[in-house]
């Protein structure tokens, strides 16, 4: 399931969207002695550069000092390009490369803003040379006087935080700290962890402001002036904080604490995992990356994580030891998995040359314990559902089992489509480790098998299997396996399917799932999944990459889940919409040097907002930046937001010498079936909408009957006829 929190390897800053201006304030909040707003005038400004003639959003932080050195120092860029900036405004005094290359070194390094402290009284507007049209942060230019007061203050160990913004001061900082409340006190007592990785929400007005805590469990949120409310979210449903939705007021910039004690309303461990390839070419290695996280309120003892491959991938290493369970499936054990630890397990897979293109191989993570920790208000029968799917020689096999220790407590539906069309669906109803098999012939058709889990489940949970590939000819089809969502049993549970390519975009996008025929289909509520890919196919290796992807307002931020990437990067969300993922000194070779070496990859989980107009389009691009080159622009991929988009298979039988014609199809108030020769003794036909809900039983005895319509409502229904309990036929039928 890709819904891995890997903020807890992220420190991750969402900012307030603000009306666009032509200009901006440099405003300097602390300390109280350096305490000013400079407006446009008393710093110079390349208004004419790339990403900064405006500032839709402030941007705040801290500042660091690049100080001039005996031998020339930073005021040459070679020398300012081993200096790190991460998330801090730079401070850096003028001298001898041009301005534009000198601000596109600090932002390579990491920083979000650029002060450049002029070497005479006075400003004026800097010219961009030959790199300022890559810079995308503000850069200024401030008088001596400015510039060494906010030097000598850091000299003296004080922090100064500085923004650029439309508004001049209008900010205030809250820190605090996220901490488990193991002796529920509602104190943060000695020796008790603070929690990484946790959302801290602000929301002021129509402005909410998003922050994550750091590994610790600090974090630090820049509001704006007026009142606010703080807020933690939990990450698990096992938590709940002493006290939620503080109130602070600030009527100038200041700072206060704002501290969070979290009790455990149950002692459980919540693992989590998710497995990522980037892409499979046969006949190569090919490197999987695994992550994991511990996002409960216990330690989870023992935990290990498997991976079953395709049988086409052959694992050749590991960064952890691991253990041959058989049929290709391999165990990594973790030993104790803290409250809140992450890790990271990279895998490498060579790719049989018995390999089709385009044919989809899978490769299914899961992590343990994971025995669902169930609250005392939950109904949860204790029934969970699993589907396995399997090509056996001359057919598809899939099998429902209840793998939990209740019976369910009701019918649930199941779907079957081939070849992304409708084929059938059907209710079933299991007790505590039964099971019930379905068989398809195998005619190199993509065969998906859906089900619905328990409705009281406590978890998101959809079962699922597909099956592609089986063929006694060899011969099926390809491009169907990920329309669709890939199976979800939750969050210790993830599964990673990719067709095998041969040439490729190197710098692309993909969106999973890939959506419904030629307009890509979704339905609400679906989660997306993007994928970008990258590789240095210049001549030189690539020291920093920015990978920049402008987020639609039709996706939600709030939902935003950073996943697995080839490289570690930091992650800032800047004008409100904006992600900004940064891979400082990443060294990624170049092509020709080292090809397998050349390439990276990201990618992040978002969904939808709610209850989008049908028809809505869900575009999403990106732009990779390598270096002080232009940037990379990627393909677009689009999703369209749909319903009733999956047809239905054409009429099947399942019989020897059976045939089924109906008329009229449309049908308004009664059908004729006629079953021609048939041979039975008894027959029904049973009804079901797209969802696989039955809405008809009828009976009949005759090889023609009536199908009476009584009220059914129009749409396009599925009918599914069985002589002397075997299924005889499937098929489909439109009410007007």
């Amino acid at each position: 399931m890709k819904r891995l929190f890997t903020l807890l390897f992220l420190f991750l800053i969402s900012q307030f969207t603000w009306a666009q201006s032509q200009s901006y304030f440099f405003n300097i909040h602390s300390p109280a002695s350096v305490f000013a707003s400079y407006v446009p005038g008393q710093f110079g400004e390349p208004s004419a550069w790339a990403g900064n003639a405006s500032i839709s959003s402030p941007i705040i932080g801290e500042m660091v000092y690049a100080p001039v050195e005996s031998t020339g120092g930073h005021t040459l860029c070679d020398s300012l390009a081993n200096f790190d900036f991460t998330g801090k405004i730079a401070l850096i005094d003028r001298g001898l490369c041009e301005f534009g290359h000198k601000a596109l070194t600090a932002q390579n390094n990491g920083a979000i803003g650029v002060v450049i402290i002029n070497n005479t009284e006075g400003v004026i507007n800097m010219a961009a040379g030959n790199f300022g049209a890559l810079v995308t942060i503000p850069v200024i230019l401030v008088t001596p006087s400015i510039g060494q007061s906010l030097a000598a203050e850091m000299a003296n160990g004080n922090t100064v935080i500085a923004s650029f913004a439309t508004e001049p001061i209008n900010l205030a900082r809250v820190d605090g700290k996220v901490t488990f409340d193991e002796n529920e006190n509602c104190l943060a007592d000695m020796g008790e962890i603070g929690l990484g990785g946790w959302q801290i929400q602000s929301v002021n007005g129509n402005n909410t402001v998003y922050a994550t805590t750091k590994a610790d469990g600090t974090y630090r949120t820049y509001v704006p002036l007026g009142t606010s409310v703080i807020s933690v979210n939990p990450p698990a449903n096992y938590w709940t904080p002493c006290s939620n939705d503080v109130t602070v007021n600030f009527s100038q910039y200041d700072s206060t604490i704002v501290n969070f004690e979290v009790k455990a309303e149950l002692e459980c461990p919540q693992l989590t995992v998710d497995v990522e390839v980037p892409l499979l070419r046969r006949c190569f290695d090919n490197y999987f990356d695994i992550d994991y996280c511990n996002l409960g309120s216990a330690v989870a003892e023992d935990a290990y994580v498997t991976v079953q491959f395709d049988e086409l991938l052959s694992i050749e290493g590991a960064s952890l030891p691991f253990t041959d369970l058989g049929n290709n499936t391999y165990q990594f054990n973790l030993g104790d998995v803290a409250i809140g630890q992450c890790g990271h397990i990279d895998v490498t897979t060579y790719l049989s040359c018995d390999a089709t293109w385009e044919q989809t191989l899978c490769a299914v993570a899961e992590i343990f314990p994971n025995d669902p920790c169930v609250l005392p208000t939950s109904n949860w029968t204790g029934a969970e559902m699993r589907v396995n799917g399997a090509c056996n020689g001359d057919e598809v096999a899939f099998t429902i089992q209840n793998i939990g220790d209740g019976n369910m407590s009701g019918a649930a539906n199941y779907r079957v489509f081939k070849d992304g069309q409708f084929l059938e669906g059907g209710q079933y109803n299991l007790a505590a480790g039964a099971s019930q098999n379905f068989m398809y012939e195998s005619d190199g058709a993509t065969y998906r098998f859906e089900a619905d889990q328990e409705a009281t489940h406590p978890y998101s949970s959809n079962p699922g299997n597909t099956v592609e590939a089986c063929a006694t000819n060899g011969i099926f089809t390809t491009g169907i396996f990920n329309m669709f969502p890939t199976a979800d049993y939750g969050e210790a549970y993830d599964e990673e399917c990719m067709p095998v390519i041969g040439s490729y975009d190197p710098n692309d996008k993909t969106g999973f799932p890939l959506g419904y025929g030629d307009k890509h289909y979704i339905e609400r509520g679906t989660d997306l999944q993007y994928l970008i890919r990258f590789q240095n196919t210049g001549t030189d290796t690539a020291f920093n990459i920015v990978v920049r992807d402008t987020i639609t307002n039709l996706l939600d931020l709030t939902t935003l889940r950073p996943g697995t990437s080839s490289h570690p990067y930091n992650l800032e969300i800047k004008d409100g919409n904006i992600l900004e993922f940064r891979f400082n000194q990443i060294m990624l070779p170049d092509s020709f040097i080292n090809e397998p070496g050349s390439h990276g990859y990201l990618n992040f989980s978002i969904s939808p907002k709610q209850n989008l107009p049908l028809g809505s389009i869900i575009n999403n691009s990106a732009a990779i930046y390598f270096d002080f080159n232009t940037p990379v622009i990627t393909n677009t991929y689009f999703h369209e937001i749909g319903e009733n988009f999956i047809n239905s298979a054409a009429t099947q039988v399942f019989m020897p010498g059976l045939t089924v014609a109906i008329a009229p199809n449309p049908m308004e108030e009664t059908a004729v079936f006629d079953l021609g020769e048939a041979q039975f003794k008894q027959g029904h036909i049973e009804l079901f909408d797209m969802n696989g809900k039955l809405l008809r039983t009828q009976s009949f005895d005759s090889h023609r009957f009536n199908l009476q319509r009584n009220g059914l409502a129009s749409g396009n229904l599925v009918f599914k006829v069985s002589l002397d309990g075997r299924l005889a036929a499937t098929g489909n039928i439109i009410l007007k």
